[in-house]
């Protein structure tokens, strides 16, 4: 069967509804120890603060996502290789991972993430740090290094006072990168997506939905991303992002 291939961040894994994304080897070396117990009736729900917001719904919507809604109207087997917290280096590297799987009637979809995210090195490991969204001076650091105080403010301050602050720039060294990469995937898939963070904002959120401090998109927000994406597939618009294309539906 063909597939669609998903390659991108939280917004294409799905986070807030798929939990089971949690459990993929590179998000598990990112908290550093065994799987989560998943299942409805886990006390992860009750006990863990991170879950403990979406105990409402737990698993009921985690089909609910803009790749199964793609993947059932184009009649392909979807791929997922999305994680959360990703950088545009991390998410280039998973694509290239993927290559040799790659078949001449396949369709991928990348979702490009913020460029204030970069790698961060440490003797424990490699991950991925960044600046998180209308927060005041903060960062996160996730899969692999460890870190105290030092560390983090070392991290938050080169995403705040060197990336932010150049995110313009940034911008146009990935974008002329991710445009050299689908022109090169062209050649051994069907069709390449590309779409940005432009568009985060402009579908329904988890705290639109419930009210959960989580910007990722509700159910409802996944499937009218997944429509926006249909019409502008037919159209021939496969360059998602407004700087760069002005046909956008």
């Amino acid at each position: 069967m063909n597939k669609l291939w998903c390659f991108g961040d939280s917004f294409t894994s799905a986070h807030g509804l798929n939990f089971d994304e949690l459990n993929r080897e590179s998000s598990i070396n990112r908290y550093g120890w065994k799987p989560f117990d998943l299942d409805d009736s886990s006390t992860l729900w009750t006990k863990h603060d991170h879950f403990k917001k979406y105990k409402e719904y737990k698993n009921s919507y985690k089909d609910s996502t803009f790749g199964n809604y793609l993947s059932n109207h184009f009649n392909l087997k979807l791929i997922n290789e999305a994680e959360s917290g990703s950088s545009n280096d991390r998410i280039i590297h998973n694509i290239f991972q993927n290559l040799s799987e790659f078949n001449s009637e396949d369709v991928i979809i990348i979702g490009m993430t913020s460029y204030v995210r970069v790698l961060i090195p440490s003797g424990t490991g490699l991950g991925v740090a960044g600046k998180i969204r209308s927060r005041g001076k903060k960062s996160f650091v996730t899969r692999g290094p460890s870190w105290n105080s030092d560390f983090h403010k070392a991290v938050t301050n080169f995403c705040h006072d060197v990336l932010a602050v150049n995110e313009d720039l940034i911008e146009e060294y990935y974008m002329d990168l991710f445009l050299k990469i689908r022109k090169s995937l062209l050649k051994s898939v069907k069709r390449v997506i590309l779409w940005d963070k432009t568009l985060w904002g402009d579908y329904q959120s988890i705290k639109e939905w419930k009210g959960i401090d989580d910007d990722h998109w509700s159910p409802e927000g996944h499937k009218d991303f997944a429509n926006f994406v249909i019409e502008n597939y037919e159209k021939d618009n496969d360059i998602l992002c407004r700087r760069y294309n002005k046909k956008l539906i």
